[in-house]
């Protein structure tokens, strides 16, 4: 703050306090009180000195304000685009390369399909879309791609992010999984990350574990998607009481009842608590 008695400046950061958290920030804007944040314009023309002063108020006001929306997600901030490294340049020998005969394979694919899918995992790779990326990366290491090109795919998955809650790009629904797993393709969404809120029941805390049923949707009290176990590696509070949200990765899993799939919690956030 350029002027640490400033009321308008101290008031913006009183606000951001009051109103912590994406969504409550964005409620207050919406509620049209933005522009109390703004200093008044002088009535009478002054001196340089107050000019200058209201000015570098404004300064302030604005940037908080802009802040605060950007928070809210009134401007999204794009990243640059990530150099694709040149160990992972699909070369023509890779392509050429036999495509595999022999083996179990989910995915049957053409040469020139093996070619598109890994292109479209590179693209992604390339715009930070890393869950889009991992789907076709999975897809092509469960098809009958020459040996070449899967060696490539998982160099590729290697170099895939750890998301945070701000930065996960593709938001796959509860629903979305579900339904993939019901048409026996659940596999290519393996190690995908995902940010579900719910209610977490059955809650079990170790010393270096904690793991509950997620009531994924519930955390509104009115429609329950479906349960999914969550495990987390390390110990941390959990209210059965208030609405959790969870950042972790889909693990596919066989039951009695066939494929299934749960979360390795990696994140957790909790009436603005956030362990990690």
């Amino acid at each position: 703050m350029i002027n640490v008695k400033n009321k308008i400046a101290a008031k913006a950061l009183k606000v951001i306090r009051k109103n912590a958290g994406p969504e409550n920030i964005s409620a207050w804007i919406e509620s049209g009180r933005l522009h109390t944040l703004f200093p008044p314009f002088p009535r009478v023309p002054g001196t340089a000195k107050n000019v200058f002063k209201t000015l570098a108020a404004a300064i302030v006001v604005i940037g908080l304000a802009a802040g605060i929306t950007a928070i809210a997600g009134g401007f999204p901030f794009e990243r640059n685009v990530r150099k694709t490294p040149t160990e992972l340049e699909l070369l023509r020998e890779d392509l050429d390369a036999p495509m595999q005969l022999e083996g179990s394979f989910r995915y049957i694919l053409t040469r020139d399909q093996v070619n598109n899918y890994y292109n479209d995992a590179q693209r992604d790779f390339a715009s930070y879309h890393d869950e889009n990326a991992r789907v076709n990366i999975n897809r092509i290491l469960e098809s009958n791609a020459p040996e070449p090109v899967k060696n490539k795919a998982r160099l590729m998955l290697s170099y895939l992010e750890t998301p945070g809650f701000d930065t996960l790009t593709e938001r796959f629904s509860y629903a979305q999984i579900k339904d993939a797993n019901d048409r026996d393709e659940l596999i290519l969404y393996r190690g995908c990350h995902v940010i579900w809120r719910g209610i977490a029941t059955n809650i079990e805390i170790l010393q270096n574990h904690t793991s509950f049923d997620l009531l994924v949707g519930y955390d509104t009290r009115r429609i329950m998607e479906g349960i999914v176990r969550v495990d987390f590696g390390f110990a941390t509070p959990v209210n059965p009481e208030r609405p959790v949200e969870i950042l972790g990765q889909i693990i596919p899993i066989i039951t009695d009842r066939g494929m299934d799939f749960r979360i390795q919690g990696l994140a957790l956030n909790q009436a603005g608590l956030l362990d990690r």
